[in-house]
Order: C-alpha cells, then sequence, then structure tokens
C-alpha cells in the first residue's frame, strides 16, 4: 500500500450539499471496493478478505471548519494496526514560515515523545521557557506522540506576525474506546520542494502542515460492524 494509504488518491461520492444560514456542509463517502488503485496486496487487495466503508463529513460555520471522518468495518475481519490523518495545511502570511518564530509556531506539543524523521532523533519536547515550537530554516518532518492520559491534540499555531492564529484540536473514538491522537509537524523546505510534483517550489516558505492522527497506541481493533470517528476541528483564534 503507497505511503498514504487508498484514501488520498482517490475518487470519493459527493453528497448534496447544504447552505443554511448558520452553517454548510458536505458529505463525502467511500467504499473500498471503489478504490482501482492504492490498495496494495494481501488482504487488502482487491482479491483480499478486508472491507470498510468511509464517511467525511466537512462542516464550515463563521469561525470554524470540522471535519469527522467515520471508518466502519464492512468485512469479516478484524481490522487492526490502522493509521489515518489529516493532512491540514496552514498558510503562513508574509512567507516567514522558516525565518520568523514568531510568525509561524505551534503551542501545545509540550511534554510529547517526538520521532524526528528527518535527522533520526527521539525525544521529549519540552518547550524552553514556555517558548512554542518553530520550524527553523530546515526540513521538518516530526511525529509527536502523546505522554499517557493525554488523548485529545489541542494545539494553537500562529500563522502570521500579525497576531493570525488557528486552534486545532482532534479526537478519536473506536467502539467507544477513546484513542490517542499524535501530531505531525511538517515542512519540506527548499530542496525537498523543488521535487514535490503538486507542491511550487517556493511555497515552503508560506505553509505549516499540522497533522493529527490516530498512529499508535492500544485500542485500535475495528471489529467487523463497529466504527472509528475521527474529529478536527480548526477555529480560527
Amino acid at each position: 500500500m503507497p505511503q498514504h494509504g487508498f484514501c488520498r488518491g482517490t475518487y470519493w461520492r459527493v453528497g448534496e450539499p447544504y447552505d443554511t444560514e448558520d452553517e454548510a456542509g458536505c458529505e463525502f463517502t467511500l467504499d473500498l471496493e471503489d478504490v482501482a488503485k492504492s490498495r496494495g496486496d494481501g488482504a487488502w487487495a482487491p482479491s483480499g478478505t478486508m472491507d470498510c466503508h468511509l464517511s467525511l463529513k466537512v462542516t464550515v460555520v463563521a469561525e470554524t471548519l470540522t471535519t469527522v471522518l467515520t471508518i466502519t468495518n464492512t468485512g469479516e475481519e478484524d481490522i487492526t494496526d490502522y493509521q489515518t490523518l489529516f493532512h491540514t495545511y496552514f498558510r503562513v502570511h508574509g512567507a516567514n514560515a522558516q525565518s520568523d518564530p514568531v510568525s509561524c509556531n505551534v503551542s501545545g506539543l509540550d511534554g510529547y515523545s517526538v520521532v524526528d524523521k528527518v535527522t533520526g532523533d527521539q525525544y521529549v519536547f519540552q518547550a524552553e521557557d514556555s517558548q512554542p515550537l518553530a520550524l527553523g530554516e530546515t526540513e521538518v518532518d516530526r511525529v509527536y506522540t502523546p505522554p499517557d492520559g493525554k488523548d485529545v491534540v489541542d494545539v494553537v499555531i500562529c500563522t502570521g506576525g500579525n497576531g493570525e492564529k488557528v486552534g486545532l484540536t482532534a479526537s478519536a473514538v473506536c467502539g467507544g474506546v477513546d484513542l490517542a491522537v499524535s501530531a505531525v509537524v511538517w515542512n519540506p523546505y527548499q530542496e525537498k520542494a523543488k521535487g514535490l510534483g503538486d507542491f511550487a517550489d517556493e511555497e515552503y516558505a508560506d505553509m505549516i502542515c499540522v497533522e493529527p492522527g490516530v498512529l499508535s497506541g492500544e485500542g485500535r481493533v475495528l471489529k467487523p460492524g463497529k466504527e472509528v470517528v475521527f474529529t478536527q476541528v480548526v477555529k480560527n483564534l
């Protein structure tokens, strides 16, 4: 199966959008049988034994964007050790994502265990003098795993030097059990940006990616007929 699984590069069914005085939204659905590519081999192959149904509900109100991904096991076998993330990109106003830690930073990851996929380093993030996490002039690809007892991601992302901020919260429940939600912080920086086909050479300076995701931990066993509900709320602050 590809790095980003079978959901990303696949056509979803688009439901009937709605737009009321208070909110707007739409539901997108996907059945595994409709995935022509990206399923990999083994149990997930077209001839395999796994099956599932996905629903993505997107709701927009004045200051808030909510995305709810529901994965239902429609097969006859347990789905185990699955991973699911929201690849959420935030624009950084002023093109100072790396050069200005005031314009672009993340607060709320203190105490998380870090795996740096660029350097190979592993450590526990401790914010020095309560300073938030900044990118710096380098490629960033880090996985932040929460400490025991902290299942919900709750961070504030600074997206500009004039005080622009957004809040991001994410939670997940599987069969009534709360799952630990991790966070990936990513920015390709100069050289890697040039090699990405769907990414302009200079766009790295305008963005930060903070991806909440169910990546590890107990409870990731999706029984037949059961569902995992993964919710992300992004709010303008």
